[in-house]
């Protein structure tokens, strides 16, 4: 081994010296791998919080990996030798094993990805949500989660002190969740490896995510969908049973995930791939034409996310109306009309689902338009939203199967106005 490696060997070996199990405080020397709790000692802190750099520098990884997940696998290999055998023979191992990792760039990770039937490499697992679903966080919720997680406290945790401050650690989180629309999961894994996204890219993952749960709700099923993991994000992962943890708490968990056959059904029904994938064309340096259907699509996609964090019914309406609007709006008048019938001749079957959904179309949009005056607000019910949510949500997913057929939004539109003449829409369907 090199003299730099050795010294970096003997660093390591001081720190897992300098750990002690069993003493979790929430602070910047602790940290907890597979429930077990550590403390790094006050004498070799500093050096722990330095390490992940030192390593990143001495490995010339740093265009590949970020300095958390490097933290991640020093975390890891203080845990192993803390509970097994701290030897200097031990820790070169440890270290031989963080650098040969660190020597091969991870795969690109960018969009959701369609998986069939597979199980992911190791390197290459991203973060898995199972069981997702879209909802409010209330208050109610924040109780039952503070109360479910001291009961997580008291089976890992054996020191009463130790139980409440870990609890107490949990409620400023949870504080900042109340109110708004969070992803419920059943299941979360954080890779150690994992290409950093972009703050753009992230956010169009996590509207991926949230369309995915929004198009499998309805159908009761369970879902699992795989993104690359963001490493500088934070995110409290909220399983609805079970006990919840922290991102940090679990980063570097590694295990091969699968996705259902059912979920990846329903996601590929839904479009979500084919959503992925006009995002991925979009920050690949091509880009979508501004005027083009695809881009068209991605703004209707849009909408429906902003729906989701209002925090009224009123509010999710609006937002799901210009959704459709945005859609079938375009050099229409009278614009009730034009997207009751659009939306109608998208998403029906025959003439007499499509005279139903036409004239419930409109029914909620003059409610829409109640709103947007400040009248009868009261009128709107979570049903009405639910059910525009429904028309929008089938909209996408159709047209995601039929979005080659149109060039722009121009050429939409004009295939809209044969279509009431014809009655037929597209080529096939």
């Amino acid at each position: 081994m090199k003299d730099n490696e050795a010294g970096l060997a003997t660093e390591l070996l001081r720190i897992v010296n300098a750990t002690k199990r069993a003493q979790f405080r929430f602070g910047s020397g602790c940290f907890m791998i597979d429930r077990e709790s550590y403390e790094v000692g006050p004498e070799a802190i500093d050096s722990y919080r330095r390490f992940p750099w030192r390593l990143l520098m001495h490995s010339g990884a740093e265009e590949h990996f970020s300095l958390s997940a490097v933290g991640t696998m020093v975390s890891r290999s203080v845990a192993r030798l803390v509970d097994g055998q701290a030897t200097v023979e031990t820790a070169e191992a440890e270290l031989h094993g963080i650098l040969q990792t660190l020597s091969v760039p991870p795969p690109e990770q960018t969009v959701l990805r369609e998986l069939t039937g597979i199980e992911l490499p190791p390197r290459t697992t991203p973060l898995a949500l199972a069981g997702g679903k879209v909802a409010r966080f209330t208050k109610r919720d924040r109780s039952r989660l503070l109360r479910q997680y001291r009961e997580y406290a008291r089976s890992v945790i054996t020191k009463p002190q130790l139980r409440r401050s870990v609890a107490d650690a949990m409620a400023p989180d949870l504080n900042d969740f109340v109110g708004k629309t969070v992803l419920w999961s059943t299941h979360a894994a954080e890779p150690i490896r994992a290409e950093e996204l972009s703050l753009g890219m992230a956010h169009r993952v996590c509207t991926l995510l949230r369309y995915g749960c929004m198009s499998l709700r309805s159908d009761g099923n369970e879902m699992a969908i795989g993104i690359g993991s963001v490493q500088s994000t934070h995110c409290l992962i909220i399983p609805e049973e079970g006990f919840i943890q922290s991102s940090w708490a679990r980063t570097g968990k590694s295990r091969s995930w699968t996705i259902k056959p059912p979920d990846r059904a329903g996601m590929r029904k839904a479009g979500v791939f084919v959503l992925s994938a006009l995002y991925e064309e979009s920050e690949s340096g091509r880009g979508l034409p501004g005027g083009s259907f695809h881009s068209v699509l991605l703004q209707v996609l849009h909408w429906a996310d902003v729906s989701l964090d209002q925090p009224d019914n009123s509010s999710r309406i609006l937002a799901l109306t210009v959704a459709l609007e945005t859609l079938f709006s375009y050099g229409a008048s009278p614009v009730r009309s034009a997207v009751a019938e659009g939306t109608a001749m998208v998403i029906s079957r025959n003439v007499a689902e499509r005279k139903h959904i036409s004239a419930r179309i409109k029914k909620l949009y003059d409610k829409r338009s109640d709103v947007a005056h400040g009248r009868a607000v009261e009128t709107l019910s979570l049903s009405d939203v639910r059910e525009m949510e429904n028309c929008v949500r089938l909209t996408i997913r159709v047209l995601c199967h039929h979005m080659d057929e149109f060039d722009s939004l121009d050429s939409f539109s004009e295939a809209l106005a044969t279509a009431r003449l014809s009655g037929r829409l597209f080529r096939a369907r």
